[in-house]
């Protein structure tokens, strides 16, 4: 009895390629007879997705002033004026001394003179001569016996000249009470026994005259 192998039989290499380009052919004739034309197969670029991110927001700019412009007409320097003054050497100088003097001028630094303006001359501090209270109880003379007795009564005004120990310099007679006794004893008064403090300039004792009145008047008992 007989067996009959079923089953694919090995084929070999060359068969199978021969079998696949078959059935490549088969395949492109029936695409072909259908109208689709496979075609090259391009690659698209990836799609990148951005984020969403917003502008930001234009400041405008700030307005303008309102400025108003006034066309200002150019100004023309002034011309020059030569003055020529003509020369008169016979003419005589005229001094007015209400004019004040010109500032001196005293080298400065860098060459540059700076003017020095003096100051106005200050006026001195002066004070008078006076009595010297510690001398007041010599002031007034003694009666003349001979007038007290006549009832010779009046003012004598003596003038003095004062040193400046505040002593009396000198003395006479500037108004006379009309009689002579009582004229000597003032004189004879003022110059052994009255005593002053005296003037002063700006602090400094000087010489100065004054006037002293002294009264003779009889005291009734």
């Amino acid at each position: 009895m007989s067996y009959i192998e079923t089953g694919n039989p090995r084929r070999s290499p060359a068969a199978i390629l021969v079998t696949g380009g078959a059935h490549v052919v088969i395949g492109w004739m029936a695409l072909t007879l259908a109208g689709v034309v496979p075609g090259p197969v391009t690659s698209l670029p990836p799609i990148v997705l951005k984020p969403n991110i917003e502008e930001p927001k234009k400041t405008p700019p700030p307005p303008e002033p309102d400025v108003n412009y006034v066309d200002v007409p150019p100004q023309l320097a002034p011309p020059d004026i030569d003055v020529q003054v003509p020369l008169q050497p016979d003419a005589p100088l005229i001094f007015d001394p209400e004019i004040p003097a010109l500032p001196r001028l005293e080298p400065g630094r860098g060459g540059e003179g700076t003017v020095a303006v003096e100051p106005p001359p200050r006026e001195p501090v002066l004070t008078k001569g006076r009595l010297n209270e510690r001398y007041a109880r010599d002031f007034q003379p003694p009666y003349p016996t001979s007038a007290k007795r006549a009832g010779h009564e009046g003012v004598v005004a003596v003038t003095v000249q004062v040193g400046t120990d505040g002593r009396v310099a000198s003395a006479s007679i500037a108004q006379s009470s009309g009689h002579q006794a009582l004229d000597r004893a003032a004189l004879k008064q003022a110059r052994q026994r009255w005593r002053f403090v005296p003037a002063t300039r700006d602090g400094v004792a000087i010489e100065s005259t004054l006037t002293i009145s002294v009264r003779f008047e009889i005291e009734n008992a």
